[in-house]
Parts: structure tokens; sequence; C-alpha cells
């Protein structure tokens, strides 16, 4: 499995629960990718049983309040999230997808990463699976988890060739250095005619990759 998002989230829990697993990524280096996100509730939830929660809150921004509004701003849509973190226990963080990754590398902690680790395939091996590399290595285990991303090598082999979905509509996400205007804990959308533009606070300011 790949160190993405549900590569990283699913080493912890293992490691956690005392199975032995390893990552390869197929990345030469990891990088802080990637832009703003929300982690809702039914994530955070899972994230709090691998002790996570707390920690990616304090990485992000907590969302207290969602917003839809015309493109002129008129208010269209107040909604109160601050119920759900009354009533679960936990609510809704804004954060940047690479302080995301940092907090769930450092979970995973202890499991061994190997980078440059690209999959070219995998076969039946006994009672388990063999991975093999484009290096040429083959890595034997009792169980081979597809995290390895939106074109799946692991789901290409074993459904075949997919074509991507075209939803209908493009999304450009990026970050901007500001201070003010937006109140930290709302989360915006705007819509328009055949558009729609969101934002919300991801976190104080703060290099990726830098110590907290």
């Amino acid at each position: 499995m790949g160190a993405g998002i549900g590569g990283l989230t699913l080493a912890t829990a293992l490691r956690q629960r005392g199975f032995a697993c390893r990552l390869f990524e197929r990345t030469v280096e990891l990088k802080p990718v990637g832009a703003g996100i929300l982690v809702q509730t039914s994530a955070l939830r899972a994230l709090h049983a691998l002790e996570l929660d707390a920690k990616v809150a304090a990485a992000g921004q907590d969302v207290r309040l969602g917003l839809v509004t015309t493109e002129r701003g008129r208010v269209l849509q107040r909604t109160s999230l601050a119920f759900l973190a009354e009533e679960l226990g936990v609510g809704t963080v804004a954060i940047h997808r690479g302080r995301l990754q940092e907090v769930l590398l450092a979970g995973a902690a202890g499991v061994p990463l190997v980078l440059n680790a690209e999959l070219v395939s995998f076969e039946a091996a006994g009672e388990g699976v063999a991975a093999q590399f484009s290096d040429g290595s083959r890595v034997e285990g009792a169980l081979l988890v597809g995290a390895d991303g939106l074109r799946s090598v692991v789901r290409r082999q074993l459904l075949g060739e997919t074509p991507l979905r075209y939803a209908g509509y493009t999304s450009w996400r990026g970050v901007a250095a500001i201070t003010g205007t937006v109140p930290p804990e709302e989360v915006t959308e705007m819509w328009g005619p055949g558009a729609r533009f969101g934002f919300a606070t991801l976190a104080a300011a703060r290099r990726i990759g830098s110590p907290s």
C-alpha cells in the first residue's frame, strides 16, 4: 500500500493492533502536495479510534459553521456544525493535505516505508500474495492492500482497464496566504451560474514540513 492518506491510516491501525505491515510508495520523496481539504466528522471518528483526531485538529482549523451564498455573497443557507462535536465528540476540520499527511506519517512511525517502489503487478504465492516492483524486486506477504491512487495498478489487474468517469465539472484548488478576510471557523461555498467557489481557513500560517 502507498503512503497516501489511506495507506498511512491503515498502516497505523494495523501497527496499533499488532500486525506487521510495510508501506511501498512509488515517489522518490514524500512531499507536501495538494491543497485544502475538509476532514468530516465520520473521518475524524475513525481517526479518534487511532488516537489521531486531536493531532489532526491541532494541525488544522476547527469548522463550526457552513454557509452557502450567491455569487454576490447573499446567504442562502446557514448550517451550524457545532452540534456534531457536542453529540459525537468530534467535529469537522479544515486542513492542508500536506499537514494531514504529516500527522498520519508520524502516526505510522515504526512501519517500514520503502520509497521509489513502483508496483507493476502481483500474483498469488502460496496462501498469500507476491508483489512485483519496477526495479525487479519481489515481496511476499499474507495480504496486499491496493492503496495506490487514482490509477491503481491493483484495481486494474483485478478489474481490467476501467476508464475514469468524468463527473461533468472541473475543480481548481489552491492555497493563499491571507489573514483577516475569512472568519476562521466558517466554511463557505458560493453558487453562481454554472460555477461554484468555496473557501475556508486551513490553520495559522506555518510552512508545511516545518516543526509545529
